[in-house]
Order: structure tokens, then sequence, then C-alpha cells
């Protein structure tokens, strides 16, 4: 059988796309192999175990007619860490820096919004697509002094039949609509400040529950898993949040 690669296009790769859509992967449009559809198969290799390359070659097409295939996203609250080993290196860069800079390293928006849509969405929406998306579309600061820039949220979530709406964060009732918005089925991407207990320098997570005057978060950096779910109170007089994000269905 032959094996498909980026580059190639056709009825096969067409194929290949929509078994993988079926799934939950998410490949894009079209019959070209692209470099979003390279990441697709590579999270499917993850997913079932597989060796990882970004061909579809004998055994992933066994894999993918099996039945029994894993999706793209499996049950619960889809995590994606920076650090996941497939993307840590790949570039996020900032054009005017002399250093390459990595999704390890800066990618905390992209990431933030690939968990989300991947939840509202139940399919695997990967961060290095969102990162390419991002620079292509001019939402990485060139000058790599704030990261990615709020204009990306609401434009990616158009890219997904979704909206982003932003709120400043004031106040009790601040986070009072963010806990409603998140019952409501609705993921928040927060932007937290430097000196917060989750960065040093700019940063972005979500807010995954709001419960008993305390605030659960979902971080893309490892990192930060162990901290506490800190009070609402706590954020407030730190002034630990500048902003969220409310994602969900346009």
């Amino acid at each position: 059988m032959e094996t498909l690669r980026e580059g190639d296009s056709g009825a096969r790769v067409r194929e290949l796309k929509d078994r993988l859509d079926q799934l939950g992967y998410d490949c894009g449009a079209g019959d070209g192999f692209d470099r979003q559809t390279a990441w697709a198969v590579r999270w499917f290799r993850r997913q079932n175990g597989m060796a990882d390359s970004p061909c579809a070659d004998e055994a992933l097409w066994a894999r993918l007619a099996s039945g029994d295939a894993a999706p793209g996203v499996g049950g619960g609250f889809p995590y994606y860490s920076m650090e996941e080993p497939l993307w840590a290196d790949y570039p996020y860069d900032a054009a005017n820096t002399p250093e390459i800079e990595r999704m390890r390293d800066s990618a905390c928006g992209p990431t933030s919004m690939a968990i989300a849509l991947s939840a509202l969405l139940r399919r695997a929406v990967l961060p290095p697509v969102l990162a390419d998306w991002s620079n292509a579309n001019g939402f990485r600061d060139p000058d790599g002094i704030r990261g990615t820039s709020d204009a990306f949220f609401p434009a990616c979530a158009a890219r997904y039949g979704m909206t982003a709406e932003r709120v400043e964060i004031e106040d009790e009732a601040s986070f009072a609509r963010a806990a409603a918005a998140l019952d409501a089925g609705k993921a928040i991407i927060c932007n937290v400040v430097p000196g917060s207990p989750f960065t040093p320098n700019g940063h972005y997570n979500l807010i995954r529950r709001i419960a008993d005057g305390r605030i659960s978060i979902c971080d893309p950096n490892p990192k930060n898993a162990n901290l506490p779910d800190y009070t609402v109170r706590e954020w407030l007089e730190g002034r630990w949040g500048r902003r969220y994000m409310i994602v969900g269905r346009a």
C-alpha cells in the first residue's frame, strides 16, 4: 500500500482525511496532505500507541480500518501540555528575536485555545496547528514581548464556528459570570499577570471550575500542575488576572 506524506494529494489523501475526521482528528478540508494533516496523523499514532511518524503507511491504514481505533479526544476534559514531546521543540517564533522560540516556551495561548476548542468540539484541535495559524495571521508578537495577542482568540474561534468574548476581571461578579459560562458548557481562557503564582512573565491558562469560592485551573504549563485551587478573594486581592475569554458556540 502506498505511503502518503506531506505534499501528496488526491483521492487517497481525501479518504485518509475523511477517516481521521470521523474519529475526531482535526485534519482540515480538501484532498491535500498538508502540515495540519501531518499533525493529525502524528496525534492518531500517539493516541493508538504507534511509533511516531508524520506519514500514513500500511500500519496506520490497518489501524484506521480496525474498527477500534482510538478517537482524537477521549472522555472527560482534554489536556495538552506545552511540553508534549511531539511538539515541545516545534517553533512558535517571534520574527524579530535572535533566538528561535519553541512551543514549550511561548505557546501558552495556542495551547490553551486548543484545549478549549477540543473540549467544545470533541475533536483533537492541536496546539502546533493553532501556533502556525497564529503566526501566519500576525497574532504572534514579532518582538517576543507580549507573546500571543488577545485578538488571536476571537479570530481563531471564528475559524472553528465559535465565539470568544473578552471580559475584564474587576470584582467577584466577574468570576460569577465566568462560573455561569462554565456551567453553560463554555470554556474560559484567562490572561494571568507577571508575578502571579502562574507566571513570572505573563501567561494564558484555563479556568476549569469555580466552586465554593475556589478557582480550579487547567494550565498548559505542566510546571503549574501542583498549584492549589486559590480562592476568588486571593485572585482579586493579588490582581492575578487581567481578563478572560468566554469561548463557546456561535
